[in-house]
């Protein structure tokens, strides 16, 4: 590949994946914002909603545990398209039905692919953008963020009703078809473009060691550390803090916006630092943030974590790809996030009952607690790599 071609076809890249990035960052964010429509219109109990959410955590597992074998199987643009087919049909199931259970199985396509796109996203980035792959990354997780924030904000405005529901996945199904259109004009490696002789021995490597299990251990703590504050701050802030819900509310605005921002801010810093250092130092300082804005009540160190919390979860998935062979990321990746998924299930099944008999204000602990132990699992782990800045 020329030169000439090499920029237009990382050109395609950005242009393509930033759309999409926007448009599953919006899809992401729809069952919130349009829960109490739901209820209304479908008359579900509280535990209606809970199933919505439930299904769509168990696409996240199941098209993670099959898509990166898909995608390690065949060739790459081919199943990348693929997986976007599926995440526009989703749109379309939204857009044409009416019907509590045909909703149900849009969500398990819908999240799952989406999921699943971002992810592949991730893993076939370094293949485009060999020089500042990192940076890149995290760039395109900003434009997504711009997708969640952007869509909660204008979308939980405007939707007051189910017509509001059907507009915003109509528009969502033309990104869709926009952003197929671009990549389909974009050339992926091929999944085997790999010499024989590193593959038997990386594949040697990874049979002789437990690796898999430790990365799903970390990415299953930093699950509950992140999501943790997602589910559960708001009603943290308002029963154990005494703050108005809207107070609350913003607090958690700003740890999620500062998450978007410094995506874009320190991107280019993950490329200097490198992979695995970059998650060291920023964990490190997001541990130390998040604690002592729980412990000493002040809440505005609390949302300034997420300014440093912002590239670790691209930068990890991102790691994935430094410790397998690449004819066995997608599925490796694909494993351990969707195994990963169960430590944040599971914690999300108990804490209810956890802050029931301990009171928000002790049952929140558990998210810094969950935050330093991430940190102290990958400095111990990859203590080595993140020392030595030429391996990571």
């Amino acid at each position: 590949m020329g030169v000439r071609m090499e920029k237009s076809n990382r050109r395609i890249a950005l242009i393509g994946f930033a759309i999409l990035m926007v448009g599953l960052g919006i899809s992401d964010s729809l069952r919130g914002i349009f829960s109490g429509i739901f209820q209304t219109h479908f008359a579900l109990t509280a535990k209606g909603l809970s199933t919505i959410i439930a299904v769509s955590y168990a696409g996240n597992l199941c098209f993670l545990l099959a898509g990166g074998r898909i995608m390690d199987k065949i060739d790459r643009k081919k199943a990348f398209l693929g997986f976007l087919a599926v995440w526009m049909c989703a749109m379309l199931v939204f857009l044409l039905t009416d019907n509590y259970y045909a909703l149900l199985v849009g969500m398990f396509l819908a999240m799952g692919a989406s999921t699943l796109l971002n992810t592949s996203i991730t893993l076939i980035t370094p293949f485009i953008f060999a020089t500042s792959p990192a940076m890149i990354v995290n760039v395109l997780f900003f434009t997504q963020g711009i997708g969640t924030s952007g869509g909660q904000s204008l979308i939980g405005n405007l939707a007051d009703d189910f017509g509001g529901w059907k507009a915003v996945t109509g528009v969502l199904f033309a990104i869709g078809v926009l952003a197929f259109l671009i990549i389909l004009k974009l050339q992926i490696p091929d999944s085997g473009e790999v010499k024989k002789a590193e593959k038997d021995q990386q594949g040697r490597k990874m049979k002789g060691n437990n690796l898999w299990i430790v990365m799903v251990v970390i990415f299953g703590v930093y699950f509950i550390a992140e999501h943790g504050m997602l589910n559960w701050f708001v009603i943290y802030g308002t029963n154990a803090l005494g703050l108005e819900q809207g107070k609350a509310a913003n607090y958690m605005a700003l740890f999620f916006g500062g998450m978007t921002v410094g995506r874009l801010v320190f991107s280019p810093l993950v490329d200097r630092l490198k992979v695995f250092p970059s998650i060291a130092l920023f964990s490190v300082i997001s541990a130390v943030l998040y604690a002592a804005g729980i412990f000493s009540g002040t809440l505005w160190m609390l949302s300034l974590a997420g300014l440093f919390c912002s590239i670790i979860y691209p930068t990890l998935v991102m790691a994935i790809g430094r410790l397998y062979d690449p004819s066995q990321v997608s599925t490796m990746s694909g494993l351990i996030i969707s195994v990963a998924s169960l430590f944040d299930i599971g914690f999300n099944y108990i804490y209810g009952d956890i802050a029931e008999k301990t009171g928000y204000g002790r049952s929140f602990l558990i998210m810094p607690a969950a935050m330093i132990l991430f940190t102290l699992l990958f400095v111990l782990v990859f203590h080595k790599r993140i020392l030595n800045r030429e391996q990571a």
